[in-house]
């Protein structure tokens, strides 16, 4: 029934039978019904009795988010095949939060669930695919170490919800034995002790003695988890387990909640392992006969550090994320947005697609002059029109701009 289901959203998109898209989402229609359908991006469960479910859904205008709240989620039917990958239909309200639109379901049958990770590439062969726009991959990087000796952290500040093309390397694989998913952990598990798995999406140095380190990771089913530790700790890591953004790592602690918000305290220093420590543990399966071979978990990823040399974009597979990083040589005004070319450092060419959301109104990206503006964007690689293109729609996707 789901790839029933799946098939029929997928027709429905490539159609255009939904007349209303994530284009539609808008402050001005808060209050209104809409109608949506695509694909999850990322889901993130409730963390308590009074916070929503939510989930990004994508289609072929961008993305939303979806909030489902949960005594409106407990009747959703097939709610354990909300993941990453898995396709949707949404009829819901139209809201504003924090000063951006999303859509708040408030009734069971408002959420209809299909195919998971697996399904959904059977159902892309059999129909036409949707075009997508991807969730936030950007990263502001500095060179400051977190700690002293720089023995933990080297980046300063974050901004991402998926950091690196690691998580896609490994999206939709299960979690291994002993791993609980990030996007499993509740409230109801304060107090317990867990081993999770994820790639470093952000991390945030502490302001004053008594206050923590904190690393977010996601892990591969698009759940999110702050993981701190003390000064004491940090001063015991070995240099090996240095992490970087996008990098993944495994931990063992305790859960716990701060500001209404859980996170995992490390349990010792020992209970932090990273690619450089323990690179065993993060080595994909070997690949069925026939199969291509997947990359290994840790495998070299593009990143900010990479953009030197060969193109990281050039190396970059479709539906990876990556950073891209040059001078801008041409700005053409496209409808909702604009296509430019940018002459990386090793002189090769990239195009970007850059949708008006991703700006947010700033002038400075707004009004990009050839020849004369450097930036530095993330996204995703999707083919558009025949050529692998850049595609950036969010505002934390612009890492920076220098007229």
């Amino acid at each position: 029934m789901k790839q029933i289901f799946s098939v029929c959203v997928a027709l429905l998109l490539a159609t255009g039978a939904f007349a209303e898209t994530t284009a539609d989402v808008t402050v001005a229609r808060s209050g209104d019904s809409v109608n949506l359908a695509g694909n999850v991006i990322s889901f993130n469960a409730s963390r308590s009795a009074t916070a929503p479910n939510s989930f990004m859904l994508r289609d072929a205008a961008g993305q939303t988010r979806v909030a489902v709240w949960p005594d409106v989620f407990a009747g959703v039917v097939g709610r354990e095949g909300l993941v990453a990958g898995a396709q949707v239909s949404v009829k819901g309200e139209i809201a504003e939060f924090k000063g951006r639109a999303e859509v708040h379901v408030k009734d069971p049958a408002g959420l209809k669930i299909g195919a998971a990770p697996a399904a959904a590439a059977a159902v892309a062969k059999a129909a036409a695919p949707v075009a997508a726009v991807v969730d936030k991959a950007a990263t502001a990087l500095t060179s400051a170490p977190l700690a002293a000796g720089g023995a933990i952290v080297t980046a300063t500040t974050v901004t991402a919800n998926v950091a690196a093309a690691a998580i896609q390397a490994v999206a939709g694989a299960p979690a291994a034995a002993g791993i609980t998913p990030l996007g499993a952990i509740t409230a109801a598990q304060k107090g317990q002790t867990v081993t999770v798995r994820g790639t470093v999406l952000s991390a945030r140095k502490p302001r004053t003695d008594t206050a923590p380190y904190v690393i977010k990771l996601q892990g591969t089913d698009g759940g999110t988890l702050d993981m701190v530790f003390w000064k004491d700790t940090a001063d015991q890591l070995k240099p090996a387990q240095q992490v970087n953004v996008g990098d993944q790592v495994q931990a063992t602690g305790e859960v716990n909640e701060y500001r209404e918000s859980l996170q995992l305290k490390l349990a010792s220093p020992e209970s932090l392992k990273t690619q450089k420590s323990d690179p065993a543990i993060f080595t994909a399966p070997a690949a069925a006969p026939g199969a291509p071979a997947a990359p290994a978990v840790g495998a070299p990823q593009a990143s900010a550090a990479s953009l030197t040399g060969t193109s990281a974009f050039a190396q970059a597979a479709v539906n990876s994320r990556t950073v891209v990083e040059g001078l801008v040589m041409k700005v053409e005004p496209i409808h909702l947005g604009r296509k430019v070319q940018v002459r990386e450092r090793n002189g090769a060419t990239v195009d970007l697609l850059m949708w008006d959301t991703a700006d947010a109104g700033n002038p400075t990206v707004r009004n990009l002059v050839p020849a004369a503006s450097q930036m530095k964007v993330a996204g995703v690689v999707l083919p558009v029109q025949g050529t692998n293109t850049l595609v950036v729609s969010q505002p934390e996707e612009i890492i920076s701009v220098v007229q």
